[in-house]
């Protein structure tokens, strides 16, 4: 009994030490949230110019492929172009049974043809 009794006061005492350490990383990061839940509902263009910049940093540290979530700002800009993507999305399952039709064709045609062919191409 009188162990435990000693060992309260050194827990205790790591408890407020970790809070000590925390604390700080906890506020800032309350603060960062708080201020993208604000800035989300009252300014109309944060999402926008948030994407731009993590898609600029993704770009700059991980690889050049995010910068072409940059276009899809066109997108959302010009009013042609975004009946066009709309069109495009509303028919994905339309044009991806296409895609799939075109890829069975050139399969069945690149092996017809190379049968057809081998002989005259790699005569002994």
């Amino acid at each position: 009994m009188a162990g435990s009794l000693a060992t309260k006061p050194v827990i205790s005492h790591i408890g407020a030490l970790i809070v000590l350490i925390l604390s700080p990383f906890y506020n800032f990061f309350r603060k960062i949230l708080i201020a993208s839940w604000a800035l989300n509902k009252y300014e109309s263009g944060f999402l926008s110019i948030l994407i731009f910049v993590v898609a600029s940093i993704m770009g700059n540290f991980v690889g050049v492929e995010w910068y072409v979530i940059h276009l899809f700002d066109y997108f959302v800009g010009i009013s042609l172009l975004t009946n066009v993507f709309k069109a495009v999305i509303d028919n994905i399952g339309e044009l991806s049974l296409l895609s799939a039709f075109a890829g069975c064709f050139i399969l069945v045609f690149n092996v017809v043809s190379l049968n057809t062919y081998t002989p005259v191409i790699f005569e002994e």
